[in-house]
């Protein structure tokens, strides 16, 4: 698969076949010592870093062009081409919705989108886009244009106009009415979102933040596990969510019962703190090209412990919005933060929500993220001073499970398409 040659004269860009990965090689006619170390200079740098150079080749009209550069986005457009062609023939087949609120959330964003792309799977989005924000989610979202259907909402999308002049009244120094504020529209975004998806016939929706991972939890205990199959060996890491809910119903005669009787599943969260590990173990199957410490959830791999209710906080909730009556959807009254149903989210009592984490099927992995993560996202409630980031080194256990998502994202779009949906992963931006 030679794809490009280069010689003292010209240079001639030549693409293998569109569906394999390409292996870059480069060919030199050697004249003099110079030219032999130009020439091992440019495999390293191919080898070792997986970038390429572009190769500017002479016209006789003395412009330009970038031969690498235009076949590498041939390529891509053709991967994207057949991924859409793929998904078209699978519109039919149940995904995964989800709600999701973000400020200044990019950094994160990027790893979110693919992570639960991959692993529940997402196929249906919308998102809130808080007024305060100094960053624009665009140009992120845009990428997965033809891989996800992505609504972006601003709040006259949803907010009933007294809430939206308040929200401009309020001065940035009252974090308690900031509180107070940020919550109401929270439901009221969730409340038009979970309507927007049922009217659109979906099933199973997400309500978690851009530093949440949903995962099926293989430490559940006893009659809340979800079975493995034929091969015990991380089985339920490469199950999706919506894969491991359905096993549940066939397998598992007591979760069969529980999905049965509510729509509703509590997710309880694990806290992923800020002790860094070794760079092999950051790297640990982490695919070739690609920096694990740009990873919330390769980098960060220790965590609070499992019964550390204070630490790890309430539960997040899932829903499936098409058994939910549509006039359940009033925010306040039915639908708050984390009960997206009163009516059928654990007894209407958000302390129902406590629930410890060997107890549940499916998981949430919270990750803080590095210091320019985490300080760069504004918090209503004042709290992201260093000293309270520096109180995050928690130390219980490490834990691998979630590792693998990154191989099985990038098997399933291809390497080019993935570099390019992952571009600028975990970048704090200029504002």
């Amino acid at each position: 698969q030679l794809k490009t040659f280069i010689s003292s004269s010209d240079c001639l860009s030549l693409s293998p076949p569109l569906d394999q990965q390409p292996t870059e090689v480069i060919m030199m006619k050697i004249g003099n010592p110079t030219k032999l170390l130009l020439a091992l200079v440019a495999i390293l740098q191919l080898v070792s870093m997986y970038k390429l150079q572009l190769i500017q080749d002479k016209s006789t009209s003395g412009e330009s062009r970038s031969i690498l550069s235009s076949t590498s986005k041939l390529r891509g457009q053709r991967q994207a081409q057949q991924q859409r062609q793929k998904l078209s023939h699978q519109v039919e087949e149940e995904s995964f919705s989800a709600c999701l609120m973000i400020m200044d959330d990019n950094a994160h964003l990027i790893e979110w989108l693919a992570y639960h792309y991959t692993r529940l799977p997402l196929r249906r989005l919308i998102v809130a886009v808080d007024p305060r924000s100094q960053t624009s989610p665009s140009e992120i979202l845009q990428r997965w244009d033809g891989l996800m259907d992505i609504t972006e909402w601003t709040d006259i999308d949803f907010m009933p106009p007294t809430l939206m002049d308040k929200h401009l009244k309020i001065p940035s120094h009252d974090h308690t009415a900031l509180t107070k504020l940020f919550r109401q529209r929270q439901e009221e975004f969730y409340t038009r979102c979970m309507a927007r998806l049922k009217y659109e016939g979906r099933t199973w929706t997400a309500f978690v933040d851009t530093d949440e991972y949903i995962l099926i939890n293989e430490k559940a205990q006893g009659k809340y596990k979800i079975p493995k199959g034929p091969s015990e060996n991380h089985e339920s890491s490469r199950m999706t969510v919506l894969q491991g809910i359905r096993k549940a119903e066939k397998e598992n005669e007591f979760l069969a019962n529980e999905l049965s009787n509510s729509p509703c599943v509590a997710m309880p969260r694990l806290a992923f703190g800020v002790k860094e590990s070794r760079m092999e173990e950051i790297q640990n199957r982490v695919p070739f090209g690609f920096d694990g410490e740009n990873f919330q959830t390769l980098r960060w791999r220790w965590h609070a412990g499992t019964g550390m209710k204070k630490v790890n906080k309430i539960s997040k909730s899932l829903l499936d919005v098409s058994r939910v009556e549509s006039e359940l959807f009033v925010p306040t009254k039915e639908v708050m933060v984390h009960l997206p149903s009163k009516t059928h989210c654990h007894g209407g009592k958000e302390e129902h929500l406590w629930v410890l984490n060997l107890l549940s099927p499916i998981v949430v992995h919270h990750y803080a993220g590095s210091w320019e993560q985490w300080s760069h996202r504004k918090d209503t409630r004042n709290r992201r001073t260093r000293e309270n980031y520096e109180k995050l080194m928690y130390d219980k256990q490490s834990d691998d499970r979630i590792r693998p998502w990154l191989q099985e994202f990038v098997s399933e779009v291809g390497l080019w398409q993935a570099r390019g949906l992952l571009r600028d992963v975990g970048e704090v931006p200029d504002v």
